[in-house]
């Protein structure tokens, strides 16, 4: 992010153009409004529900994970990791991912910059409706990360079962290191591993259909590059196409969409491009190239939150549509999954939803957002 402000709320900056860019006044009435469902967190940067778990639980930048049970925020937190997170920069704890059979083996994933200044995800255990976590954290990966910015830090799990994490450029500005398009760096990536097996060397192995398998000097873990900060992507939960924002450098946000069967090899073009547009002389190491299907200038905005599409049961009228927002601005936006404009559907809606950090999904679809000034809110039918 740009100065101490952004780089105290976890965000980073900057964007990247091409595909279909945002019109300057594309903007419709609000079909939903935001109800706060939690408030008084501090600095919340991601909010998950496991399945068959009624519970939210919320991610605190600091490194703790609250619960949050009918409105009431846990006196004690669920997991409390903050003598292992670092805090310079963009750094802190980023998400929290649960097993698809977190009911019966109590398996969660977490991932955070080390104090060390690594980028590390670790797994943690919780018996079914425990209050806490418990037993003794495991490393799963740890990635020397040269600066304090452009972390990316998202985990989510696939229809694969396998675990899929982002990863960004490693910091600074134009990707001093090239490690985008470094085909021997996991900075810059998505990367894919399975978690339920492990390898002799490592705590997971490499899922055989993994595109760099074998070619060396591509790590096997690579699903995907060319990415600067790739703070949020999704899963559509109907078709399994991947959505996400990646957070860009002086001119653009952008968002990129990637249908199920060409995710693997997937290039996003940073930092040979910014969105279309030239931006250094670097080609792009292999892949197949992945054109933005949206972006927007810094006259909208700072720092792109990729979010979901929506299929919750609450509001047909999002059904079908991408649904992000910017941290700076608060605007949020939406793209059909079908193709189509951008729209803005609103700012805030006059909720106190500023300084988006992450939008988050429930275990039916209803959709989340958090606010770095202490809330997280749901998407609620707009009144009449």
């Amino acid at each position: 992010m740009r100065a101490a402000t952004r780089a105290a709320l976890v965000v980073a900056v900057a964007g990247v153009a091409a595909g279909a860019n945002l019109p300057a006044h594309a903007h419709r009435a609000a079909e939903f409004q935001l109800e706060r469902v939690a408030s008084g967190l501090q600095n919340p940067v991601y909010v998950a529900q496991p399945p068959g778990d009624p519970r939210l639980f919320v991610v605190e930048r600091a490194g703790r994970i609250r619960i949050v049970r009918n409105g009431v925020v846990g006196k004690k937190p669920f997991a409390d990791l903050h003598e292992l997170v670092g805090s310079n920069g963009e750094q802190g704890l980023y998400s929290v991912a649960f097993h698809p059979n977190f009911a019966r083996n109590g398996r969660l994933f977490v991932d955070y910059a080390s104090v060390d200044g690594a980028d590390v995800v670790w797994e943690l255990h919780a018996a079914r409706g425990a209050s806490t976590v418990d037993g003794v954290p495991r490393l799963i990966l740890s990635i020397p990360h040269p600066r304090a910015t452009h972390n990316g830090g998202q985990l989510q799990f696939g229809r694969d079962g396998y675990l899929y994490i982002s990863t960004g450029d490693g910091g600074g500005v134009g990707d001093p290191d090239g490690n985008a398009q470094r085909r021997s760096s996991l900075l810059g990536k998505i990367l894919r591993i399975n978690i339920n097996r492990r390898s002799a060397d490592e705590g997971y192995s490499i899922p055989y259909d993994n595109p760099f398998t074998g070619a060396a000097p591509w790590r096997p873990e690579v699903l995907a590059l060319g990415l600067r900060n790739p703070w949020r992507f999704s899963f559509d939960r109907l078709t399994g196409d991947l959505w996400l924002g990646d957070v860009g450098q002086d001119r653009f946000e952008e968002v990129d969409h990637v249908e199920r069967s060409e995710i693997q090899g997937a290039n996003f073009g940073w930092s040979r491009l910014e969105g279309t547009e030239p931006f250094a002389a670097r080609s792009l190491r292999g892949g197949h190239y992945v054109r933005p299907v949206g972006t927007y200038p810094h006259s909208l905005g700072c720092s792109v939150i990729g979010g979901y599409v929506y299929r919750g049961p609450r509001i047909a009228g999002l059904n079908g549509q991408y649904v992000f927002g910017d941290f700076c601005s608060a605007r949020i936006w939406t793209i059909s999954a079908n193709g189509g404009p951008i729209k803005e559907v609103g700012s805030g809606i006059g909720s106190g939803a500023s300084e988006i950090t992450s939008f988050g999904e429930g275990d039916d679809g209803t959709l989340y957002v958090t606010s770095a000034r202490g809330g997280v809110y749901r998407f609620d039918p707009a009144a009449d």
